[in-house]
């Protein structure tokens, strides 16, 4: 099995179809790329009151970040660095980070199927049976806890099922957006010796237990 990374950068960005909607983020595909596009505004909620107010000034008071797009690929930076060759077919490549009429996008690697199709994320494939997969997710929850790295958003919402021609199927992320503490505030916890490695590994099992097929 022969893990393949495109790198084709689109210019000009020719936004095409629209992947996922986020409430910071729009996610498109583009010449073989995919793109997330920071929402210029996004919804603040009061009690029964909602009002718009500009994305970045939002994260920047929330989380102490301008835009998530060039504090993701820090964060996939971070990961990458030193990452066992083997692995890196399971983290989805950013390339860059362009900046457009004071608009934000990300481009990075489309994530695709053997045949060719998008791959699903673990939530719209449903349960994986083949053992490869998740001996895979094990591995990576390892070098995540040994290296330090506090990704805590392991979710099937931010996880591509890739299937290849043999059969087999690996798991790849493609959201890093909420890498450490500052991602989730309210959670001051997080913050405390040991709680970050416990997060990581109580979400795998989680994820384990809902979509591992027995």
């Amino acid at each position: 099995m022969v893990v393949t990374i495109y790198d084709p950068l689109p210019d000009p960005i020719n936004l095409e179809r629209v992947l996922s909607d986020g409430r910071f983020r729009q996610v498109w595909t583009s010449n073989e790329c995919v793109v997330k596009e920071l929402k210029p505004k996004t919804t603040k909620h009061i009690g029964s009151l909602s009002f718009y107010i500009p994305t970045s000034l939002y994260t920047r008071i929330a989380y102490g970040i301008r835009d998530f797009n060039e504090y993701e690929r820090a964060c996939y930076e971070r990961i990458s660095a030193g990452m066992p060759d083997d692995m890196r077919g399971s983290f989805s490549v950013i390339h860059e980070v362009r900046r457009i009429r004071n608009q934000s996008f990300s481009i990075g690697e489309l994530v695709v199927d053997y045949n060719g199709h998008i791959s699903k994320t673990l939530r719209q494939h449903g349960p994986v049976s083949d053992d490869y997969f998740w001996t895979r997710m094990s591995n990576i929850v390892e070098y995540m806890v040994r290296r330090g790295i506090p990704l805590l958003d392991i979710g099937a919402h931010n996880i591509m099922v890739k299937v290849f021609d043999d059969g087999h199927k690996i798991p790849v992320f493609i959201d890093y957006k909420k890498m450490g503490p500052q991602t989730y505030p309210a959670q001051f916890w997080l913050r405390f010796p040991g709680q970050i490695e416990r997060r990581i590994r109580r979400r795998f099992e989680k994820l384990k237990g809902e979509f591992k097929e027995r």
